[in-house]
């Protein structure tokens, strides 16, 4: 489906914004752009900049868990469409998550 870590990454990030705006999760374009946080594969080109504000002004754990919802109900809705198991699609999901260094 992907030809890069970059394409899959892409893919997820505009996939769990879209579901966080769809189940009324406000994400500020902070936190939007620190899910393409990695240490060692592509990244935005401002991402320690934006890394080091994200540090100042939000909650690692919080962040964390207003994700968490958004990512489950787009992970039920992926799956449904591709006839798995919610279960099977988070685990797809951690896969490319992992892949791709998140």
């Amino acid at each position: 489906m992907f030809t890069t870590d970059r394409e899959a990454k892409e893919f997820l990030v505009s996939m769990i914004v879209a579901e966080s705006s769809r189940t009324g999760v406000s994400l500020s374009k902070i936190e939007e752009k620190m899910l393409y946080f990695s240490e060692t594969d592509w990244t935005l080109p401002d991402i320690l900049k934006v890394n080091d504000a994200f540090e100042k002004q939000y909650n690692q754990v919080e962040y964390e868990e207003k994700l968490r919802a958004s990512f489950v109900v787009f992970a039920r809705r992926l799956a449904g469409q591709r006839n798995l198991s919610p279960g099977t699609m988070l685990l797809g999901c951690f896969a490319a998550e992992i892949t791709i260094s998140w």
